[in-house]
């Protein structure tokens, strides 16, 4: 059987609009994709500023907390220091002094290693909390991810 010339015009000009209709499909497809992924970015991008905003936010606060802390430990440090100078004045023998002295160090050694591991504690809870946000962040994203793949 042998095709006319018609019937092969025809045959080619279907294959022709398949092939086109097929092709604006598939870039259509990729034009809906390529914009979807845009806005993620775009959206992935503003929900990272927000994060780094809220985490430099519980930062600021936690160190001034922690800031107006030492401030404290030092003005009670200076108190004791007046007062322990007037104690070591007014001491009448040299027993007194070095014990007054004694007493003293001792004190200050204990608000020491106490202070200190106070300040540590919140130093700590400061980091957990100031980082939180941005693991959230990220975990969203891995979870995003592993949804997508």
């Amino acid at each position: 059987m042998a095709t006319t010339p018609r019937a092969k015009a025809a045959s080619t000009q279907v294959a022709t609009t398949t092939d086109t209709s097929i092709h604006e499909d598939t870039v259509a497809k990729a034009q809906s994709a390529a914009l979807k992924s845009y806005e993620d970015i775009v959206g992935f991008g503003k929900e990272a500023v927000d994060a780094w905003v809220q985490a430099g936010t519980i930062f600021t606060r936690g160190f001034h907390d922690i800031g107006s802390k030492v401030f404290g430990i030092a003005q009670g440090v200076v108190e004791d220091n007046v007062t322990a100078s007037k104690q070591l004045l007014a001491a009448k023998t040299i027993r007194d002094v070095v014990d007054l002295q004694t007493s003293f160090s001792r004190t200050q050694f204990d608000r020491l290693v106490a202070e200190g591991s106070h300040l540590s504690d919140l130093s700590v809870k400061l980091v957990e909390e100031s980082f939180a946000p941005l693991g959230q962040k990220v975990n969203a994203v891995i979870d995003k991810l592993v949804k997508a793949a």
